[in-house]
């Protein structure tokens, strides 16, 4: 894969990948947008992992037409996760998306947010990193605690990510994680 990092933060070398997302929020440039809603099922409590992907099809057959995506991933039965004080890795929410492009298709753009158990984001939104495969993925990365505005430990109850998704003649396929 090749990496890009979106801001002034180079943070793409992060090594481990974590889940979580939800929220709601728009791209300033594009105005208010309905998002997607996905559940994600965190597992058996108490699931204390340093990484793990949770898999979802709800974009399955969506074309690549460079258009506006909010998704809201919350985590199921009012599951959250604790970020607590020692961290050995850093944390990131990665997205990625499978497509049935052949080669490359351009990287994803956009911002992101962790939220609270009512929805309402605990930091102000984040540029994305980003990433692109020559298998047709497409990866884009949340890295919250680098903001450090974020006083840990904390819960948070989901990620909302608002993307740009690029055009090119394809769409996204039934594999999708989030991780």
């Amino acid at each position: 894969m090749r990496y890009r990092a979106l801001g002034s933060r180079r943070v793409v070398n992060a090594s481990a990948l974590f889940a979580g997302v939800m929220g709601a929020l728009s791209l300033a440039a594009i105005g208010s947008v309905r998002a997607t809603t996905i559940d994600l099922d965190l597992g058996t409590p108490p699931h204390v992992p340093s990484n793990f992907a949770i898999s979802f099809d709800a974009l399955h057959g969506i074309g690549l037409h460079g258009q506006a995506l909010s998704l809201d991933f919350s985590f199921s039965n009012g599951e959250f996760v604790r970020l607590f004080t020692v961290i050995r890795n850093p944390f990131v929410a990665l997205l990625k998306l499978q497509t049935n492009s052949s080669g490359m298709v351009n990287f994803l753009h956009g911002t992101g947010f962790l939220v609270d158990q009512h929805g309402n984001p605990l930091d102000q939104p984040l540029q994305l990193g980003s990433a692109a495969g020559s298998n047709g993925s497409l990866a884009a990365g949340l890295f919250p605690l680098l903001s450090g505005d974020l006083q840990r430990p904390f819960d948070f109850f989901g990620i909302h990510l608002d993307l740009r998704l690029p055009a090119a003649p394809s769409c996204i396929t039934a594999r999708h994680s989030v991780y």
